[in-house]
């Protein structure tokens, strides 16, 4: 009996250990895969379940205690221990490119195994080769159930343009988004915000607006405005901006966005500066800079490549 105990015992702790450690980047992957794995022709409205397998396996006389002992641990955790994706709650088409290919924009609810609030995935859908409906990109919108339409940054000469996809959360206290582009067939995450505070996003003549609001340090609450200019190498190796101007008031920012291993130098003179942010996520592809003096300034974007460069025109006036 004692060595039947010390069996049983492992049961639950093997149990305990794997439901309440379930790695949620791989429940993701195994959710995204069980969708794209549906042979369907059209694009997907099914429900998708996720269920989990135990992972110790005994003795054969001891399997039907081992079993019982299990189940009744785990059915304390019925309700976390799966993920279901079912109707989508937002559809949008969106085009990348000017191919004839198709592209829809799907937003899901989820559940995470260990948190009862809402979540979206949002799945990019591009209909393939095989006559398929096939997932180009994927990304988790943390408690946020709200999802938003999508935004376009165009640019010049034909270059695919840059989408911006967010979402809300139930009290529209906080955005999500990302900047997706395309390169050389794929989408791209260029840039990733979560958990803006009261955020809200524009697109005017090619520039993303961030407004935020953050609190300081005597417990007031201050607006940042970031202005993301996106830019890009055409077959030339030429730089193409989204913008190649922009006014914007003195104390506000600018962030210049590019493709991850895009060699090209910044260079601007006086009136801004290059600095780092403690209050958003600026990966190696972003140069973040601050206004502090009025006037007129150039940001001049150079490839390492021998292609041309791009200059943007930046007007700093006081409030």
């Amino acid at each position: 009996m004692k060595n039947l105990d010390n069996y049983l015992n492992k049961a639950k702790k093997d149990s305990n250990s794997f439901f309440t450690k379930v790695p949620y980047e791989k429940l993701n992957r195994t959710v995204l895969r069980k969708i794209s794995n549906n042979d369907v022709n059209t694009l997907p409205a099914r429900h998708f379940g996720l269920k989990l397998r135990p992972i110790s396996i005994f003795a054969v006389s001891l399997v039907v205690i081992a079993v019982i002992s299990i189940f009744t641990f785990t059915n304390r955790f019925k309700d976390q221990s799966s993920v279901s994706i079912g109707e989508p709650v937002s559809q949008e088409m969106i085009e990348f490119d000017n191919s004839e290919k198709s592209q829809w924009l799907y937003y899901f609810k989820f559940r995470k195994p260990d948190h009862a609030n809402n979540n979206l995935l949002a799945v990019i859908w591009e209909y393939g080769r095989s006559g398929n409906y096939e997932i180009v990109y994927s990304s988790v919108f943390e408690n946020s159930n709200k999802p938003c339409k999508s935004s376009v940054i165009s640019f010049p000469d034909d270059q695919p343009p840059i989408f911006v996809i967010s979402s809300l959360n139930d009290d529209e206290e906080y955005i999500h988004y990302r900047m997706l582009g395309f390169k050389e067939n794929k989408i791209f995450t260029l840039m990733e915000q979560n958990y803006v505070s009261n955020g809200k996003l524009e697109v005017i003549e090619g520039v993303l607006k961030e407004t935020r609001f953050i609190p300081t340090a005597d417990n007031e609450i201050t607006e940042i405005i970031t202005y993301f200019i996106p830019y890009q190498l055409n077959e030339d190796g030429d730089i193409v901006s989204s913008a190649e101007k922009l006014r914007i008031n003195r104390g506000e920012h600018i962030a210049l966005v590019g493709y991850e291993n895009m060699p090209v130098a910044l260079m601007n003179n006086t009136l801004i500066w290059e600095k780092e942010s403690d209050i958003m996520d600026i990966n190696e592809n972003i140069v973040l800079y601050s206004a502090d003096k009025a006037g007129k300034e150039y940001i001049y974007i150079c490839p390492l490549n021998n292609g041309q460069p791009k200059k943007i025109l930046v007007e700093i006036v006081d409030k």
